[in-house]
């Protein structure tokens, strides 16, 4: 029988949405004229290690093209609403 052995290399990044997401809810609403999607259908990401020391996170931004790959790049047009986002919520 063959030996298996498992290592975790990326933990999720959930946390109880609070204060944060409700927030971030709101600016992107009023800028954007519509509601983000709560979701992680980013992959993994380095907030885990704030999320799994209850601290609540948020992640929001660009849609990407060729993620980490030749070539990555963005939307004029995207960057715009994501600078107006930041901004107010600034």
């Amino acid at each position: 029988h063959p030996e298996i052995s498992w290592s975790e290399s990326a933990r999720p990044f959930l946390s109880v949405p609070g204060r944060l997401a409700e927030t971030v809810a709101s600016v992107v609403r009023d800028v954007l004229g519509q509601a983000p999607e709560l979701n992680t259908a980013g992959g993994t990401s380095d907030a885990r290690w704030f999320a799994e020391n209850g601290i609540e996170v948020v992640e929001f931004g660009l849609v990407p093209y060729q993620m980490h790959g030749i070539d990555e790049r963005c939307r004029i047009a995207d960057l715009d609403k994501l600078c107006r986002v930041v901004y107010e919520l600034g």
